[in-house]
């Protein structure tokens, strides 16, 4: 197997996880529904393409999310909710309002 076929392969995995996620608007997350319409939230962290990067770092403050808590893959950035306690609020509240 060549490198270009391992790559190919973890970016469909990764294509396919992210299209199955949940997404919801900024509001279902405690934030300003101004910050986003198109947020994807699994159990431990938030994803969002990155065309919509720019309303959730400016209305929802994710501007302030250190690069440890932030990545950025195939055109998404991804927050793990581990390394940032502003993502794990969102994470927690979106939980504990579909699942009362």
């Amino acid at each position: 197997m060549n490198m270009e076929t391992i790559l190919d392969d973890m970016q469909y995995e990764f294509a396919q996880k992210i299209h199955d996620l949940p997404y919801v608007s900024a509001d279902k997350l405690g934030l300003d529904p101004r910050a986003g319409y198109k947020i994807g939230v699994g159990e431990d962290f938030l994803v969002v393409d990155n065309h919509y990067l720019g309303s959730l770092n400016y209305y929802g403050g994710f501007e302030y999310v250190d690069s440890t808590a932030r990545y950025t893959v195939l055109g998404y950035t991804v927050f793990l909710a581990n390394y940032c306690d502003r993502v794990r609020e969102c994470v927690d509240f979106y939980h504990e309002k579909s699942n009362p």
